[in-house]
């Protein structure tokens, strides 16, 4: 299990694979934290900042970057 923690405090356990729970520990304690799937944390992250991000920059595209954009799969 890794350990990440972020600029605020929070600290990450979770598997390199994110399988399994990642286990979310709030500061400035480092008592018992949340267990969340890590298949969720990835489609929280995915839908609401990856997808968010990628539609800004759609919108900010002209027909010319749109063009050679890569082929959607």
């Amino acid at each position: 299990m890794h350990t990440f923690e972020g600029e605020k405090g929070t600290k990450f356990h979770y598997n390199s694979d994110f399988s399994g729970d990642v286990i979310i520990v709030p500061p400035p304690t480092d008592e018992e934290g949340v267990n969340v799937p890590g298949t969720d944390i990835l489609e929280f992250v995915g839908y609401c900042f990856v997808r968010g991000n990628l539609a800004a920059q759609l919108d900010d595209m002209n027909y010319e970057d749109l063009l050679h954009l890569p082929p959607w799969r």
